[in-house]
């Protein structure tokens, strides 16, 4: 986005005082912005910084970085410019837009807006669901086939007599984690 319209958008979301105003972000907006994994990154650097900004050069070094898994200093240029331009032109504006980030096109900067606590708090959450629900699935079916095994070569006898007692916890605890999987998915919602 050229810095002309850059300005443009900054004018329209500060007030009269010169602070942002609020910007309530719709779920679809939040989704579109979390979707991409350099505005997440770049929400979470500047995060990172005891000021909450950075000049958009350090964030391409840091974003650049940790997409090709290497050390900030062996970030080469191709790799620093291709982050910038899609910084510059696309990933600012669309953070600025929402209210996330304050750029500054004339000084290069960037500055983590208050309003971003929405958007930060999505990145947690996202960060911290360590485990994946493809994971939880298929640990459950490691599970219970080991349990169907040990049922069948008789290292559970009370089970291998009684098959419908090991049908029925079989089907328990599928249950139970299919109710945690839509409670889960339901509080991702809200």
């Amino acid at each position: 986005m050229p810095p002309q319209s850059m300005l443009e958008t900054q004018s329209q979301l500060h007030g009269l005082n010169g602070e942002a105003d609020e910007i309530a972000l719709s779920k679809d907006n939040l989704f579109k912005l979390l979707s991409n994994r350099r505005r997440r990154l770049a929400v979470q650097f500047l995060r990172d910084q005891p000021n909450g900004s950075l000049p958009i050069r350090e964030l391409s070094d840091l974003i650049a970085a940790a997409e090709n898994e290497i050390p900030v200093e062996e970030v080469t240029y191709k790799q620093r410019k291709r982050v910038h331009i899609s910084l510059y032109q696309t990933h600012l504006s669309r953070l600025h837009s929402n209210g996330i980030v304050d750029y500054d096109s004339r000084s290069g900067n960037v500055k983590l807006m208050p309003t971003s606590r929405e958007f930060s708090q999505h990145i947690d959450m996202m960060a911290a669901d360590e485990l994946g629900w493809g994971e939880i699935w298929l640990a459950l079916s490691a599970v219970c086939l080991a349990f169907g095994v040990a049922t069948w070569t008789e290292l559970l006898p009370y089970f291998g007599t009684r098959p419908e007692i090991a049908i029925l916890v079989l089907s328990l605890v599928v249950c139970v984690t299919a109710v945690w999987f839509y409670l889960s998915s339901i509080q991702i919602q809200l």
